[in-house]
């Protein structure tokens, strides 16, 4: 019987140890003000803590502005002293009131092996001073996250973040959307040896009807929200369709979970995850949540 014990605790202790769960999520924060557009950078971070991410991606953001003369990126990374932040990087799509304004990736975990950008159009921030329809002047940031199997068998998690512009009729979102599928395909999928996945999250201000997604982001990446064969959804009684805007009354869907596989990923490999898009007012935007496991299972 005492043999059996410990036979039954080894068993456990590698079920745990051959697991991998991780909490994502993505957020615009209006640049710390909440739904009724009054600034409070505390609560932003507050609202953050409370979710306790592992990686989180934040679109809205301000960097020592006339405005919000603060760091909010390294504010919000630091606000946890127990648990914060160990990576984190502001990435500065326009020059905005003497600072910058842009989009932001924060991990809990200290190793990333890169951090890729790319800017719409080739645009630079200097060139983005005065915002106008067509300006193409947002972005992407990813954070290319390693680790490693019991067999040593070397992954990555690629987690990156966007924010779609608006205008001309949807043509701005479209071709911003196009740009992100030809920029990951050359850059990360054509290029790239080890397996991988990839998390691209965001505002793309747009819904998911829209060309810019079901014909473009879709013909590379599965949405979370809808891949119900490993996704489960936690539904708000009250949001059944799990639409993030505006955080008060929300009527759309326009912030996502994408996700792509590489075609070289472990089979033993299986995915489970669960995706929820939570109340809070902290915002005009409600956080899109996603709990990920990876459980390697027997060759």
């Amino acid at each position: 019987m005492k043999h059996l014990k410990y036979i039954l605790l080894s068993i456990f202790i590698n079920l745990i140890s051959s697991t991998f769960s991780f909490r994502f999520g993505t957020y615009n924060i209006q640049a710390g003000s909440n739904f009724e557009h009054v600034y409070n950078l505390t609560e932003t971070a507050e609202t953050i803590q409370h979710f306790n991410f592992d990686f989180l991606a934040l679109q809205e953001v301000d960097n020592k502005t006339t405005r919000h003369p603060v760091d909010q990126t390294t504010f919000i990374a630091q606000y946890d002293h127990e648990q914060p932040f160990q990576s984190y990087h502001f990435e500065k799509m326009r020059n905005f009131q003497n600072g910058g304004y842009g989009v932001s990736i924060l991990s809990k975990k200290s190793t990333v092996n890169r951090v890729l950008t790319y800017h719409y159009n080739n645009t630079t921030p200097e060139q983005c001073e005065v915002s106008k329809e067509g300006d193409y002047c947002q972005g992407l940031v990813l954070f290319e996250i390693p680790f490693e199997l019991q067999d040593k068998t070397q992954l990555s998690i690629y987690f990156g973040t966007t924010h779609l512009g608006i205008g001309l009729g949807g043509l701005q979102q479209l071709t911003e959307a196009k740009q992100i599928v030809r920029w990951m395909t050359d850059s990360i999928i054509n290029v790239t040896h080890n397996p991988y996945v990839i998390f691209m999250t965001g505002d793309f201000n747009t819904i998911p009807t829209d060309d810019s997604i079901k014909d473009v982001m879709l013909s590379l990446f599965t949405d979370l929200w809808t891949a119900d064969e490993i996704c489960r959804k936690i539904i708000d009684p009250s949001n059944l369709n799990g639409y993030t805007f505006d955080a008060l009354n929300p009527s759309k869907r326009i912030d996502y979970f994408f996700f792509f596989k590489s075609e070289n990923f472990p089979t033993q490999i299986k995915f489970n995850c669960e995706i929820q898009v939570p109340s809070t007012l902290s915002s005009d935007h409600r956080p899109v949540v996603l709990d990920f496991d990876f459980s390697e299972q027997d060759k």
